[in-house]
């Protein structure tokens, strides 16, 4: 099951995401946030920049763009990437699998 769904195309939800480490919000001032797309079955990772909702408490969101990603409808896994401003880099989750995510055809 994934952890999340929706319809490849659909430009109208916002993603929005609350990066923690060990479950507690992580505070990602000064950091920009990236998310590293890859297709389940194998395939080329795509990264995708993030928008600030708020950085103290690691939100950050996603407006989900026509054609993306590039490989169409079907199940990808996602990790993020925050760069600090020191230029030191974390991945998040950390602590289990990337989120599974699933995107159905338009019916």
């Amino acid at each position: 099951m994934p952890d999340y769904e929706t319809v490849y195309g659909n430009t109208y939800d916002l993603f929005e995401v609350t990066l923690t480490r060990g479950g507690i919000a992580a505070d990602l001032t000064g950091a920009t946030v990236a998310m590293l797309v890859s297709p389940l079955d194998g395939g080329t990772t795509e990264a995708f920049a993030m928008t600030v909702v708020a950085a103290s408490t690691g939100q950050f969101s996603y407006n989900w763009a026509s054609g993306w990603p590039s490989g169409g409808a079907g199940r990808y896994l996602i990790q993020y990437r925050a760069t600090h401003g020191s230029g030191l880099v974390e991945v998040f989750p950390s602590s289990r699998d990337p989120y599974d995510v699933l995107l159905r055809d338009l019916l």
